[in-house]
């Protein structure tokens, strides 16, 4: 097997000093903005300390020079990343609720609607409300439980909402819905339960009248879009019937239509990244259309020979990836779909290598320049994992033998194979941070897309571009059809496998070490696979963050900031569960936190758990509010919605032989702390994580 080439040193270059950008924008997130500046003005000296060296003749040694170069390289690029997000955490203009409020009079204009199965899904702008707390809100999300149809985008309404304020992270390492909803401009959350009433009807009088109505100059064309997107998703309704939510889906990115069952199915099934919208939906639908506007050029050999016919092809191809993408909601995902696949045809326009790990690199600076918080999302870490893995396995592939004997293959056979390897390098490179963000791998996750996925490249997916293209001439129907053939094949293999013994292996969410030593083992594995060094320390860092895992003990107890929650796990490996609403969200995000182990709700005022800590018994108070209380190794544990207090014996420390150390969280550091989970240590004490919001820092 002959070895790939090295990457050039200007490529290389290229894609450390992105990865230096993108550790900038993380040291932003969690340090200080005083560290920050005194980190950068550090920087700028010794730059310019560089720079008079290098016009004084004091650098002689040419290798040195080069290397302090790079590292002078490598640190402005992380000031540039650190800088890049003090400014957008400093422009996001949210005024996020900090408080629940009941049956709040609101008005606001409808800019967004979307959901039919649970209730619509709408976002009010420019909010007015009778609430003084409230002067400073400017855009809610509501779910519309009030019956009738929904109201008509653009005009304004007014309804009688709970607003319920943003909750930060319910878990450590968990999803803070304060950070998602600041950096998308949400200031509060709610419901509504009654019918609305229409106060302003105007945008039904056409497009002059919104643009000489609606306050902002951006109103008039993302109103227009949102106008759009709901009439594509009305006559998917109207046409196909069942098949219409997952037509919605995968067309104008609209998923609150999709049953619950399809939802765990598809799931269960690991066929989850066919309902987001990505780059493997830009990828297929862009580079399906320059395959096929080649191909019809080749039909005429003197016309394509008078100019390039794939720069047209590529041209076309950009021009209807950003077609989808705004037809899709222009969402965080499908932007960054479109910079990757933007990026790979911008390169066949450049006459430069489509495929590369230069391309994987700009288009992770171009999404993070534009939204650098994405950095922390599964989506982000998922997507170019996906993509760096797969150009580097094909660039390796490229080179080896088996290429060769792989094209003597049936056409058919050959496809098979390389979407086998393409599925089982995709699927091995983003495990890990399947792990670590949803706690579960879908054991038949491969079967289930060698089936899918052909089928929503050749059927779905163009089915559904051909009836777009139909639906102002009104003849999609036989298109509709037949990408409803595709869906129901799709959602037939994914209950299939679902439904499959041990379909889906559940685990623990592995710590913050964990996704740190992966994220950075992979680096150095995809980008250094020209330097044995760094491909080798790649390696270690990958082994040592499963070691890390291995050696993580499971929580003793999980405790909601309210004190309404309490989980306590058996020896047994049973969480026990004490209060808490099953349908809620801190339910959802526990039962993910803790692996999906069994689960078992207590009943009686006392129960007494054997626990590997200890024996505990619960009880109920005369407030309903649960507490647990136990003799550990190390001392007596008392935990319940009142706090948390760990006492050390005693005895045992004047020996020596306990290293523990008292705890006491009262209920105002619980609150303040959101969420609370507690551990067993070695020493026979207790450690405590707490949930924090990542907002203000």
């Amino acid at each position: 097997m002959t070895r790939p080439p090295t990457v050039s040193p200007a490529v290389d270059r290229i894609v450390w000093a992105v990865c230096a950008f993108a550790c900038g924008i993380l040291l932003a997130m969690t340090s200080s903005p005083r560290f920050l500046w005194v980190a950068s003005v550090l920087v700028l000296a010794l730059c310019v300390l560089w720079m008079f060296l290098r016009r004084a003749g004091g650098w002689k040694d040419e290798r040195l020079r080069s290397t302090m170069g790079f590292v002078l390289l490598l640190l402005m690029a992380g000031v540039c990343g650190a800088g890049r997000m003090e400014w957008r955490d400093s422009t996001t203009g949210a005024s996020l609720l900090t408080e629940d409020h009941d049956k709040i009079l609101l008005s606001g204009r409808v800019v967004f609607l979307s959901g039919r199965k649970r209730g619509t899904r709408l976002v009010l702008d420019d909010v007015a409300s009778d609430l003084e707390t409230a002067s400073m809100l400017r855009r809610v999300s509501l779910r519309y439980w009030g019956g009738g149809a929904p109201p008509p985008l653009g005009s304004r309404i007014e309804v009688v909402a709970r607003l319920l304020a943003p909750s930060a992270a319910l878990l450590p390492q968990g999803l803070d819905i304060r950070r998602h909803a600041r950096f998308r401009g949400i200031d509060a959350y709610g419901a509504v339960k009654q019918p609305y009433r229409l106060v302003e009807e105007r945008f039904l009088e056409g497009r002059a009248s919104i643009e000489g109505n609606l306050s902002r100059p951006s109103y008039s064309s993302y109103l227009g879009l949102a106008r759009l997107r709901h009439a594509v998703g009305t006559r998917l309704d109207e046409r196909m019937g069942r098949d219409a939510a997952m037509a919605r889906a995968l067309l104008i990115g609209d998923r609150d239509a999709v049953a619950r069952s399809d939802l765990h199915h598809i799931r269960d099934s690991g066929l989850a990244h066919i309902l987001a919208i990505s780059g493997l939906h830009l990828g297929l639908f862009a580079f399906g259309l320059f395959v096929l506007v080649r191909r019809f050029f080749s039909f005429f050999p003197r016309l394509s020979q008078s100019f390039s016919v794939k720069k047209v092809a590529a041209v076309l191809a950009l021009l209807a990836a950003f077609a989808y993408m705004l037809l899709a909601g222009a969402t965080l995902p499908t932007q960054r779909a479109f910079v990757m696949s933007g990026l790979v045809l911008v390169a066949v326009l450049c006459d430069r290598a489509a495929l590369s790990l230069r391309v994987v690199a700009l288009a992770a600076l171009v999404v993070l320049t534009l939204s650098p918080e994405s950095i922390v999302g599964a989506g982000f870490h998922m997507s170019f994992t996906a993509a760096a893995a797969l150009v580097a396995f094909y660039e390796a592939f490229s080179h080896s033998p088996y290429r060769a004997r792989l094209h003597k293959l049936p056409f058919v056979l050959n496809s098979l194979v390389l979407l086998s390897l393409t599925t089982a390098v995709a699927s091995l490179a983003t495990a890990p941070f399947v792990l670590y963000h949803f706690g579960r791998i879908a054991q038949y996750g491969m079967l289930a897309n060698l089936l899918a996925v052909p089928l929503l490249g050749a059927v779905v997916l163009p089915s559904g571009a051909l009836a777009l293209l139909l639906m102002p001439l009104g003849l999609e129907s036989f298109a509709l059809t037949v990408m409803g053939w595709g869906l129901r094949w799709i959602l037939g293999v994914a209950e299939w496998t679902a439904s499959l013994p041990d379909a889906v292996y559940r685990i623990e969410q592995p710590p913050l070490l964990f996704l740190v030593a992966v994220s950075a083992g992979l680096v150095f594995v995809v980008f250094g696979a020209g330097r044995k060094v760094l491909f080798r320390l790649g390696w270690m860092m990958v082994a040592l963050a499963f070691l890390v895992w291995h050696h993580t003990p499971s929580p003793l107890a999980l405790l909601g900031g309210e004190g309404e929650s309490l989980w306590l796990q058996s020896k047994s490996g049973v969480y026990w569960r004490f209060g808490g609403w099953q349908e809620s969200f801190e339910y959802g995000q526990w039962v993910q936190y803790s692996g999906g182990l069994p689960r078992r709700k207590a009943a009686g005022n006392l129960v007494e758990i054997e626990t590997a800590a200890g024996l505990f018994r619960c009880a109920k108070n005369e407030e309903g509010a649960h507490r647990c209380r136990g003799r550990t190794r190390g001392g007596l544990l008392e935990a319940g919605g009142e706090g948390v207090r760990f006492v050390c014996d005693r005895t045992r420390r004047g020996r020596g032989e306990n290293l523990c150390r008292d705890i006491v969280l009262d209920k105002h550091a619980l609150t303040s702390a959101h969420a609370v989970v507690l551990y067993a240590t070695s020493s026979g004490g207790i450690s405590v994580k707490r949930a924090r919001s990542s907002v203000n820092r």
